[in-house]
């Protein structure tokens, strides 16, 4: 990847965390605000601030899959088996799964069914999409690495807004972070292809 497709992927992700938060923003305005609407001042600063919310999590999501990608590339020289390598991601994306559910329950004392909804929905509806669409535009070996990251990664990059219980900063977080790292791996294959030589 040249440094110039580098830059290209920086601009165009951050562009996808703050169009999605401002989006969602007005999405889930119906949601926080009371019966009576703010001005429209008020409105324009709601919106910024989701705008700018948004650029600050695809800074994120872009740290998280460089960190993703050293890791891949360190895993598989010291596994030295895609296979084993491979196994040991469906453990984490397991683990994780287990996470998002049973120790939360424990952790904020609630039932654990309580918090089923976002693994389910992060999983069927978005992950296991983003790989199978991974592995459609490059090979088979890819939907593991895939689902990890998003799955996996998004979930550890969500932290700080799991760890408030609030459904409302998780959506707002969750979303702009998995829209950020799909736009990423899925771009990634593209940038990195040879070029093909003139004449």
């Amino acid at each position: 990847m040249t440094f110039g497709k580098w830059v290209a992927m920086f601009w165009r992700t951050l562009l996808c965390g703050g169009v999605t938060s401002l989006l969602l923003g007005l999405v889930m305005q119906f949601f926080s605000f009371s019966k009576e609407m703010p001005d429209a001042f008020g409105l324009i600063v709601y919106y910024v601030e989701n705008a700018g919310l948004g650029l600050i999590i695809s800074v994120l999501s872009q740290a998280g899959f460089f960190a993703y990608l050293v890791l891949n590339s360190f895993a598989q020289s010291f596994f030295r088996s895609k296979t084993r390598w491979d196994l040991f991601l469906w453990f984490l994306v397991i683990l994780t799964f287990g996470y998002l559910i049973f120790a939360r329950a424990f952790f904020f004392d609630r039932p654990w069914y309580w918090y089923l909804v976002l693994p389910v929905v992060l999983m069927a509806a978005g992950a296991w999409w983003v790989a199978k669409r991974k592995v459609k535009e490059t090979n088979e070996g890819a939907f593991a690495p895939t689902l990890f990251l998003m799955f996996t990664v998004t979930t550890l990059e969500a932290v700080p807004a799991l760890r408030m219980d609030d459904p409302f900063w998780t959506v707002l977080m969750i979303v702009p972070l998995f829209v950020c790292n799909a736009y990423q791996i899925l771009v990634l294959h593209k940038l990195v292809a040879p070029e093909p030589k003139k004449g």
